[in-house]
């Protein structure tokens, strides 16, 4: 007994003086493979290959049988680069100023010479000409209603304020059109410039005559001819035209006959006013008599402009050449079909 008890302190106190030794072993290992280590050095670690499967490997687990997931695209822009990416350029072109006579209702008050004003109707149209005006309105002719005609709702009150400009003493007009041929050959803008150039010119010859006769015969424009350029003079007469495109910006003005052009002149000059109203009575007076001779496009309600009715009916029954403008849709898509 005496004998077991003391080879179980000697056992334990030989553990007990080896357990430091153990400790430093360890450590001592520990730093060895520190030095050998590149992960704990900081270099990139080399990759080590992995070993041959043995015949003596596990088993593989059964795999569920599902579809591989598709992998997800990579994304063009992450947070960080969308702070960084560079800003797109827009390239800018400037356009060019189409007029340099600019004015306002207030600066026509301020000419000192009779004006005449110029205004068209029939521009958006898909059917019909586009028919111009050129009005002389004394300044002592006051007629109430003259207003902008696309303000005014009912053709019967557009019919009553035309018919006093007809009565009213001193007031003198010119009408010019330009058909669908002309327009699809030209373009609408040419056109219409082309129906206020010769209706202003038609009003000024008549002017500067001793002609005192007033005629409702409409200039038929036919084709654009050359302009010329002719010596400046001071201005005897001056043409406010409604908008902001000059139909002498080419050149071509008459001796005598200055232009102003305002934005919204129809429904802010007086003469202006009276030769849209002119117009446009005219204008749907010929849709009326083209609306007898083709009544399924409902010209005599929408006077050839883009209605639904008259797209529908474009559409049942297709398009009247010399009527319609075959640059204009839909009929440009039928015939490009």
């Amino acid at each position: 007994m005496l004998a077991t008890c003391l080879a179980l302190a000697f056992s334990s106190r030989t553990a007990a003086l080896r357990q430091p030794m153990v400790r430093a072993r360890a450590g001592l290992q520990k730093a060895r493979a520190a030095r050998r280590s590149p992960r704990l050095r900081g270099a990139p670690a080399t990759p080590q290959k992995r070993p041959l499967a043995t015949s003596t490997a596990r088993t593989p687990r059964a795999v569920p049988l599902t579809p591989p997931r598709r992998p997800r695209p990579a994304r063009l822009l992450t947070t960080a680069s969308k702070a960084t990416k560079r800003p797109t350029t827009l390239r800018t072109f400037a356009l060019p100023r189409r007029d340099v006579h600019d004015a306002t209702a207030a600066a026509v008050k301020r000419i000192e010479v009779p004006t005449i004003g110029v205004d068209e109707v029939g521009r958006g149209c898909l059917a019909g000409p586009v028919v111009a005006c050129a009005c002389y309105l004394p300044a002592d002719v006051d007629i109430d209603g003259i207003a902008d005609s696309k303000t005014i709702t009912t053709e019967k009150a557009r019919e009553a304020i035309y018919e006093q400009l007809r009565e009213a003493p001193g007031v003198r007009y010119a009408l010019a059109r330009a058909d669908a041929p002309l327009i699809d050959d030209v373009n609408i803008l040419q056109a219409n410039l082309a129906c206020m150039r010769a209706a202003a010119e038609a009003l000024f010859d008549r002017l500067s005559s001793s002609d005192d006769g007033q005629d409702d015969v409409m200039i038929e424009v036919t084709a654009i001819g050359d302009v010329n350029n002719e010596a400046e003079e001071e201005d005897r007469l001056v043409a406010v035209v409604d908008g902001v495109d000059d139909p002498w910006r080419r050149g071509g003005r008459p001796r005598g006959l200055g232009v102003r052009t305002v934005k919204g002149g129809d429904g802010s000059v007086p003469c202006v006013s009276a030769a849209s109203i002119i117009a446009k009575v005219h204008r749907d007076r010929l849709m009326h008599v083209l609306h007898e001779k083709h009544p399924q496009y409902g010209w005599a309600a929408n006077k050839g402009y883009g209605s639904k009715a008259h797209r529908a009916a474009i559409t049942k029954h297709g398009w009247v050449a010399g009527l319609h403008r075959e640059s204009f849709d839909p009929v440009k898509s039928m015939i490009n079909e």
